[in-house]
């Protein structure tokens, strides 16, 4: 299936704790952008945009729980397209040009059942810009420890790093035109340089942005507050943990975002 021309599916992907639901803040900043989920949802006022919006996203769980038979998977595939043809044909969504959706490795409750997998979004939506957010890893783990995912850091780490591999090797199946990798520390730092080549892929409107920007932005963030937070030990370990052999499986995405 493929999306209108005329209307823009950007999929925010990126481990847990790496600044997706800042990106779709920021993505779905336009008066014409609607963000589809996950934490953060923008529609326009309308009863059957929001049924139709958490009909997407309980479709989505279907599509990515591990747990599902090849006929629920079959059957959630099929609501999916459904959904989107409805939203599409949406009277409420009319006026949307862009749709902004985003998942974290992984999402929902449990953690480990369901995982998002990018090439299921291009089969069921078609013509999507993917936008991979990446976080320092330490940063990441503690960022989860932080907002009370787990009280464990060490697994909280150690999930990451699957995250990461797994996403890693998702992203190099992209073709390059379509795929923008954004640093979240470099998106703290400058976030208008940061994020004005995607706006210019994507045909985003630059001044709304801005203005998202300027109050998600107030003054410069840092991306080291688990080094002030945790304990010197906590910190010594998360850097022998996440050393240059186990970083290697998914570098690429280090460099692709610039760092």
């Amino acid at each position: 299936m493929e999306t209108k021309k005329s209307v823009h599916f950007i999929f925010i992907a990126g481990a847990e704790g790496s600044g997706t639901t800042l990106m779709s803040r920021l993505l779905a900043a336009p008066k014409t952008a609607a963000s589809l989920g996950g934490l953060y949802v923008k529609t326009p006022q309308s009863e059957e945009a929001a049924r139709l919006t958490e009909e997407f996203q309980s479709v989505n769980y279907l599509v990515w729980d591990r747990k599902a038979s090849f006929a629920e998977n079959r059957e959630a595939r099929r609501k999916w397209r459904a959904v989107w043809e409805h939203i599409l044909g949406c009277a409420a969504f009319a006026g949307t040009t862009h749709f902004v959706f985003k998942r974290s490795f992984p999402f929902g409750i449990p953690r480990e059942r369901y995982v998002p997998y990018l090439q299921d979004v291009d089969e069921m939506v078609g013509n999507v810009q993917f936008v991979v957010m990446y976080r320092d890893p330490r940063a990441s783990s503690y960022s989860t420890l932080r907002r009370g995912f787990d009280k464990d850091l060490r697994g909280l780490a150690v999930l990451c790093s699957e995250q990461l591999t797994l996403l890693a090797a998702q992203t190099r199946t992209i073709p390059e035109n379509r795929l923008k990798v954004v640093s979240y520390s470099k998106l703290c730092l400058a976030p208008a340089d940061t994020i004005a080549p995607l706006l210019r892929r994507c045909d985003l409107d630059h001044e709304e942005v801005q203005r998202a920007i300027e109050r998600e932005f107030p003054k410069p963030k840092v991306d080291d507050r688990y080094r002030r937070a945790l304990g010197a030990d906590q910190v010594a370990w998360l850097d022998e943990f996440f050393d240059e052999r186990r970083c290697r499986h998914w570098a690429f995405l280090k460099a692709a975002a610039g760092e």
